[in-house]
């Protein structure tokens, strides 16, 4: 008669101690999805005591929106008992929380008052395109990034800031790349502002446009060759095509105007050169939920070597 062979006890141990590491990892995924739902809840929380504030604001001349009011608590009590909230909040995650910041008059979530501090610079040789939201094609290769038509998102958790980036065109007559601001991204749909160098608009400008749920709007501001205070060449001249199939650095400043909430001022520059400092635009989009990033557009090929945020 012939015995079965049975389960050795180091093949047992080999069962206990894989199923173990299973284990540890599934908790640490588990912890990890429980705290980014958190934040998440935290994020669309704070995104609810600014639009809150802001209605309140439309009523309010008052300079000090919540004079005599010392703690967090008692502002986000305030604004229930006023009507512009349903019921108090608080932030979930652990040692973190909400904070009126009197200064710039937003509501700031503490997970991301340090990022506000930092310096971003964008390291395309070590650029994971995959940790990134995008749309459309986009490349990276020997420290440049490369696209000719699409969209890329970077997060940029701060009020007042400065873009800085350096790209160029492919040769040709149309195309350009734009660099977004005070955007919000839900669902791969972006909704706030775009400074965009459009070869193709005018005989070649730099223009503002308003995006809304992923679309584009008319252009609201320009600056061309035919303007008084421009210096961007017509490109249909030998100066003006080199001009634009050129390396550039834009440089775009964003600040609050003092004692306006949610009103902000965009100057902008490029190589060096001041082109406007004068652009005032509303917004609601707060620090915990701000996007740059960059667009390309009709297939025309632009590098783009660096792109820092401080």
């Amino acid at each position: 008669m012939k015995w079965k062979k049975g389960v050795t006890l180091v093949e047992l141990l080999a069962v206990i101690v894989i199923l173990g590491i299973i284990a540890s990892i599934s908790i640490i995924m588990l912890a990890d999805v429980v705290k980014n739902s958190r934040i998440k809840a935290d994020i669309e929380n704070v995104n609810v005591l600014n639009r809150a504030t802001y209605y309140y604001t439309l009523s309010e001349s008052n300079d000090d929106l919540f004079a005599g009011l010392s703690s967090n608590e008692e502002r986000i009590e305030f604004l229930v008992e006023e009507g512009y909230l349903n019921k108090v909040v608080s932030a979930s995650v652990k040692d973190t929380e909400f904070f009126w910041d009197a200064d710039s008059s937003v509501w700031v979530y503490s997970l991301f008052e340090e990022a506000t501090e930092m310096i971003t610079e964008i390291d395309f040789s070590l650029f994971q395109l995959d940790d990134y939201e995008k749309i459309g094609d986009w490349d990276n290769s020997e420290g440049t990034l490369i696209s000719d038509f699409g969209l890329i998102f970077i997060d940029n958790p701060r009020i007042e800031y400065t873009i800085t980036v350096t790209g160029k065109i492919e040769a040709g007559t149309y195309g350009g790349f734009g660099i977004l601001f005070d955007t919000s991204v839900i669902d791969g749909e972006d909704t706030g502002y775009i400074l965009q160098l459009d070869r193709g608009y005018g005989r070649g400008s730099v223009v503002i446009r308003p995006r809304e749920n992923g679309d584009e709007g008319s252009v609201i501001q320009s600056h061309r060759f035919d303007h008084s205070n421009s210096f961007i060449p017509d490109k249909n001249t030998s100066e003006g095509s080199e001009w634009w199939s050129s390396e550039h650095e834009v440089e775009l400043t964003v600040f609050v105007t003092e004692g306006v909430t949610y009103t902000k001022i965009l100057s902008v520059k490029i190589d060096g050169v001041l082109l406007f400092d004068d652009f005032v635009y509303e917004t609601s989009v707060s620090e915990v939920n701000n996007f740059t990033g960059l667009r390309t557009w009709s297939g025309v090929e632009v590098e783009f070597y660096t792109f820092d945020i401080e």
